[in-house]
């Protein structure tokens, strides 16, 4: 029973987090009188595949070996009520991953051509969908324990789920095709991304390693007051 509701917050987490960021992402720019980061096309595929395929990985996550060390939560407690704080926190943090790279590629971009704002807003927005993309994979695995950072759980935090390693792999090859393939371009309104762009696009996406687990989440209080 612990491992089932476990893995569904897992799924949770993770995918209220995504769709949080990207409401408040969309929302900001329209305030802002900027171009919408995402359009259907982009909304749609990091639903069904940057945050589906992890998500149903994340479902079938291994049991922690420490399941049972932790105190049996309150039957009358919400199953959000616990992860409210995480979620919100994650969504900020993926919005400033996301928005910052999208809002200087935009500026850039209408400086370096001449005043080109189509061009300018294509790339934005192909910035923000690679940030995003990039963001939620490594999230996942972030969402795959509520004691540990990923990288306390050491190489088997990388491996013991095999169909979220392999999720992970296809979606990122899967984006890149999206970003290099000329047909795809068209179908999906991207361009293709400088080396630089790339760079930016993943080193914004590291901060749901190096932020986010600097957040406690309430079970993780519990297990450090356990353990005093």
């Amino acid at each position: 029973g612990r491992e089932i509701y476990t893995n569904v917050t897992k799924y949770i987490r993770l995918m209220l987090a995504a769709n949080f960021d990207e409401f408040l992402e969309i929302t900001v720019t329209a305030a802002l009188g900027l171009p919408v980061p995402f359009l259907p096309i982009h909304i749609l595929w990091i639903n069904l595949v940057t945050d589906g395929l992890p998500a149903v990985a994340l479902s079938v996550d291994p049991p922690d070996p420490d399941i049972m060390k932790y105190p049996p939560r309150d039957p009358d407690e919400g199953i959000l009520s616990r992860f409210w704080r995480f979620i919100i926190f994650a969504a900020l943090v993926d919005f400033i991953s996301d928005f910052i790279p999208f809002f200087w590629t935009y500026i850039d971009t209408i400086v370096n051509t001449g005043g080109n704002y189509e061009l300018a807003a294509t790339t934005a927005r192909t910035v923000a969908f690679t940030s995003i993309v990039f963001f939620e994979f490594f999230l996942a695995y972030q969402c795959r324990s509520e004691t540990k950072h990923i990288f306390q759980l050491g190489l088997e935090g990388w491996t013991a789920n095999k169909m979220l390693f392999i999720s992970v792999i296809v979606g990122l090859g899967l984006q890149f095709l999206i970003l290099y393939t000329p047909a795809l371009n068209t179908i999906f309104h991207v361009v293709p991304l400088t080396a630089t762009q790339l760079l930016i696009c993943f080193v914004g996406s590291l901060t749901a390693f190096l932020i986010i687990p600097q957040r406690l989440i309430p079970k993780r209080r519990y297990v450090e007051h356990r353990k005093q």
